[in-house]
């Protein structure tokens, strides 16, 4: 039990880091963009959703799928 407990919490800290705008990982990846280039990278946010469906159906996050 305990190690399923450190798996899950693990994948969703690795989730959590992708670099697309409502997750942590992009405001780490701000920090360190250009005034232009954040603008830019912020206005892919209303295109997220679709990016994360997308990565879902191809594969992208297999590894986050082996908790579950």
């Amino acid at each position: 039990m305990l190690e399923a407990f450190i798996v899950v919490n693990f994948s969703l800290a690795v989730f959590n880091l992708i670099p697309l705008p409502p997750l942590d990982g992009s405001n780490m990846l701000l920090s360190f963009l250009s005034y232009n280039a954040t603008r830019k990278y912020l206005m892919i946010q209303q295109y997220t959703f679709i990016i994360f469906i997308l990565c879902m159906f191809s594969g992208a996050f297999y590894f986050l799928q082996y908790p579950i």
